[in-house]
């Protein structure tokens, strides 16, 4: 019995490093290392093998457990945020048709129909698309604070400055919980695999620039003044959805928890069996 709890207790150092380097950075792989050996000189000693084995496999156990644990802990917010991520894949069009009809934003749906059918487009990762693309249910992490995104700094303290400007006007959709997105399925491209994009559920927010064009690079040169940021509900009688929906490569600033994809490969077959199916 004594031999097991030394055992295990090796083996709790020695297969989780991880663990060991979230409370002393630095030393985790030295003290593996010496577990490993010290566990084999106790596996010598000639203890029973289904015993060895049986506390092998609960120590394994316990032990990933607890190097999960330890390794999510030590994320902070902002890089766990921008981790997390949740796509469901709909087999068929006819179900991307239901969950527009049943969940998409009426604001923007009502836009896209006076608009005659002008879509709003988003580039979807390859590595999440599946390889045969598909419509898909998305909730993605709001990643335009992130320098990453644009692999820019600049591009980071523009999106900042433009969000701290739009707070001050109490705009609802800011760069902080907002996605972009653009009415050019080529613009869209760049980015991944072009698909429309259907905001889901209550509450979503859209803004734009009143002369149409890209967020970033900052092209006005305005220091990401917000004045001329058109924010839907807002900015009431200057613009409206319709019209930056029928904009050219016009990018849109969207808040929505979770949006719907459906690849521009699709996108005639999607167009006809909105405008035949009558949902307002």
């Amino acid at each position: 019995m004594m031999r097991c709890q030394v055992i295990s207790l090796l083996l709790f150092v020695a297969v989780c490093p991880g663990l060991s380097a979230a409370f002393s950075p630095g030393r985790a792989t030295a003290s593996s290392d010496w577990a490993l050996k010290a566990y084999q000189n106790v596996q010598d000693a000639g203890e029973p093998t289904m015993s060895r084995r049986d506390t092998l496999m609960t120590t394994l156990g316990t032990m990933a457990a607890l190097a999960t644990a330890a390794t999510l802990s030590s994320r902070t917010p902002e890089k766990a945020a921008y981790s997390a991520i949740g796509v469901e894949t709909l087999p068929t069009i006819d179900d991307a048709i239901r969950v527009i009809d049943a969940s998409c934003d009426r604001t923007f749906l009502h836009a896209v129909v006076a608009s005659d059918y002008r879509f709003l487009y988003r580039g979807v990762d390859p590595a999440l698309a599946g390889i045969s693309p598909s419509p898909t249910v998305r909730t993605e992490p709001c990643d335009l604070l992130d320098p990453s995104t644009y692999g820019s700094e600049e591009a980071a303290k523009y999106f900042s400055r433009l969000d701290d400007a739009m707070q001050r006007r109490g705009s609802p959709v800011l760069p902080r919980n907002g996605h972009l997105a653009t009415t050019s399925a080529e613009e869209a491209a760049r980015w991944g695999q072009a698909a429309s994009v259907w905001p889901l559920g209550e509450g979503a927010h859209f803004a734009w620039y009143a002369d149409g064009g890209t967020f970033w690079p900052d092209h006005r040169n305005d220091g990401a003044g917000a004045a001329d940021v058109i924010v839907d509900g807002v900015d009431c009688g200057r613009m409206n959805l319709v019209d930056a929906l029928e904009g050219e490569s016009c990018e849109i600033l969207f808040h929505a928890n979770r949006f719907l994809t459906v690849p521009a490969s699709m996108e005639e077959d999607l167009r006809e069996k909105l405008r035949n199916s009558f949902i307002i």
